[in-house]
């Protein structure tokens, strides 16, 4: 069976955008069930530790989003616009 590359810092911050893009506040719940589901079902820790990493992206954007109080200030999603 082929394997993707594990993802750069850059692919985990678009992919974390995406799925908070799609998924909003619960992007970093569904993250965390699709590592658990890699982890116990697949016994991929390489695929389970990114959804980890995918996680913990969300969260720290939309941490960094709930602080920003000022107007104008990008999103956690739109931060990532390049990807």
């Amino acid at each position: 069976m082929p394997t993707n590359p594990p993802l750069d810092g850059d692919g985990i911050e678009c992919a974390a955008s995406a799925l908070i893009k799609r998924f909003g506040v619960a992007a970093a719940g569904y993250a965390r069930e699709q590592a658990e589901i890699s982890d116990e079902r697949h016994h991929d820790q390489l695929s389970a530790e990114t959804w980890r990493d995918i996680a913990a992206a969300i969260e720290a954007s939309l941490s960094a989003n709930f602080r920003r109080s000022n107007v104008g200030q990008q999103s956690g999603a739109d931060r990532y616009s390049g990807c």
